[in-house]
């Protein structure tokens, strides 16, 4: 039987990392022939959300449709988003320590991600 969908605690504004190749650069929407969904470099693709559930009056709600489409791509079966958030964090962590090494760049912008993630994450495990 297969697991069941919980409710994420990983934002709709942000995309969690391809379950498929571990990435989490180069995923972005993509629309196709009504509808929408989230796609990895790597070709793997999140459930598609149909436009036609966010048109009203012939305007699409296209913030409405952005955020599902992200959520459908973040809510994982089994998980409610603590490893995708933990797996932000570490990410986060290793392009700081990359930029500040290799690049000599400020760290202060990797400071404030790593902050967003860790209260999401906090949130999370509350």
């Amino acid at each position: 039987m297969p697991a069941q969908t919980m409710q994420t605690f990983f934002p709709d504004s942000e995309y969690a990392h391809c379950p498929y190749c571990g990435s989490h650069e180069g995923i972005g929407l993509v629309s196709e022939r009504g509808r929408q969904f989230v796609q990895c470099v790597c070709g793997a693709r999140g459930q598609a959300v149909e436009r036609s559930a966010f048109e009203s009056n012939a305007h699409i709600d296209v913030a409405a449709m952005d955020a599902a489409t992200r959520r459908a791509w973040n809510t994982r079966a089994g998980s409610n988003g603590v490893f995708e958030l933990e797996a932000k964090v570490l990410d986060t962590v290793q392009r700081m320590n990359y930029f500040a090494y290799v690049a000599g760049r400020s760290v202060q912008p990797f400071v404030q991600e790593i902050q967003m993630w860790s209260e999401h994450l906090a949130r999370a495990q509350a």
